[in-house]
């Protein structure tokens, strides 16, 4: 009786495992194509700033303003 026990706790232990091994690498996976969504659905616009940065017509550059850092975004220590 102990022999079978033994043997259902590794298979239950086996199945866990598996299940988790599964789920995080569809968690990897799923990152890994939503970070490739995000470089593809920015470099189209990054193309086109790079274009208008390049031309001689006045008032089209610079087309990208950077935020200025204020006092939401520092992490204050205490």
């Amino acid at each position: 009786m102990t022999r079978k026990r033994k043997k259902t706790q590794v298979t239950l232990e086996l199945a866990v495992t598996f299940i988790t091994f599964c789920l995080l690498i569809l968690g990897i996976v799923n990152i890994w194509v939503w970070g490739h969504a995000q470089i593809a659905g920015r470099s189209s616009g990054y193309e086109e700033d790079r274009l208008i940065s390049g031309s001689a017509e006045p008032g089209k550059w610079p087309s990208y303003t950077p935020k200025t850092l204020e006092e939401d975004w520092v992490i204050i220590d205490g």
